[in-house]
């Protein structure tokens, strides 16, 4: 690594400033769907999972737990009316197709016959 006061003192503020953006940013955590939902009284928990496929493309990719998410039960409720909202805004531009639509339904069917 190279010796900071090496550095002009225009690139130091440059670095400084572009570390603290990356510091301000909340953590990304990349999934491809939610496994579980657990719920109790006054809260629920989420566990999130992701795909990763074999480095030699061997073997079938593994589900891999990635992390869980707790909240409260009326957080729960305000985030499904939120992706509600932004489903229908998806829909509406075209990047949610029906099939889309039809492969989730077949996983989640609304018959009424909730299962825990």
């Amino acid at each position: 690594m190279s010796d900071p006061s090496s550095v002009a003192p225009h690139d130091q503020s440059e670095a400084t400033a572009a570390r603290a953006r990356l510091q301000d940013q909340p953590t990304l955590i990349y999934v491809d769907g939610i496994s579980t939902h657990y719920f109790a009284p006054g809260i629920s928990k989420m566990h999130f999972y992701r795909f990763d496929p074999d480095p030699a493309a061997k073997e079938p990719a593994k589900v891999i737990d990635i992390f869980q998410l707790a909240m409260p039960t009326a957080g729960f409720v305000s985030m499904v009316y939120f992706f509600q909202h932004r489903l229908r805004a998806m829909i509406a531009r075209g990047e949610v197709t029906q099939q889309m639509l039809a492969a989730a339904e077949a996983l989640w069917p609304s018959d009424g016959n909730e299962r825990s």
